[in-house]
């Protein structure tokens, strides 16, 4: 193979490449926050839920902003009574939020609602906190919350992009071995 040909390949595929994105991740999480406390008033009543568990899978591109929206949340278990909501803001400070009436990194409804907040959520382990409000207004809040991510599945056009890779050195292995063949 001469160098011309290496670099018209080499071209090739950064061009395809350059095209490629990230697009949809499904990813699955389990969350369980415990040890809640009155927010306005430490050390005063009884959290109505504790532990709170939820369990949801998720579906969005991490390239842009999304929601609030349900559309690809799927909540599997939950031991709170609220709807649910998602929004995911990408950046340096990437946060999944996941409420009843989510805004992006922010609890903005004081009366049986929820939101649990996903920090770094691409991440094989993300930080957050988990707040809800019970029926009588009182915001129980806690930073003990065990976020762990149990899947993350890239969209068919990656794998159909991996699988088109793999044939291509396949394919150049092949070709070599056959050159190889010829001219001894």
């Amino acid at each position: 193979m001469n160098a011309k040909t290496l670099l018209i390949g080499a071209s090739l595929a950064a061009t395809i490449a350059s095209g490629a994105h990230a697009g949809i991740l499904t990813i699955s999480y389990d969350v369980t926050a415990s040890n809640f406390i009155n927010f306005l008033d430490p050390g005063t009543g009884t959290p109505p839920v504790d532990p709170v568990i939820e369990d949801f899978t998720v579906s969005f591109d991490p390239s842009v902003s999304t929601g609030p929206t349900s559309v690809g949340l799927n909540i599997s278990s939950f031991n709170l009574p609220y709807s649910s909501e998602f929004t995911y803001a990408p950046g340096p400070g990437d946060v999944l939020t996941v409420a009843t009436y989510p805004g992006i990194d922010e609890f903005t409804d004081l009366t049986d609602s929820y939101g649990v907040f996903v920090y770094s959520p691409l991440q094989s382990t993300s930080g957050g906190y988990f707040v809800y409000t019970d029926s009588t207004g009182t915001l129980w809040y806690t930073n003990d919350t065990n976020i762990t991510s149990t899947s993350a599945v890239p969209e068919p056009s990656t794998w159909a992009m991996i699988l088109l890779g793999f044939a291509g050195l396949g394919f150049a292995g092949r070709h070599w071995q056959r050159k190889g063949t010829v001219a001894a």
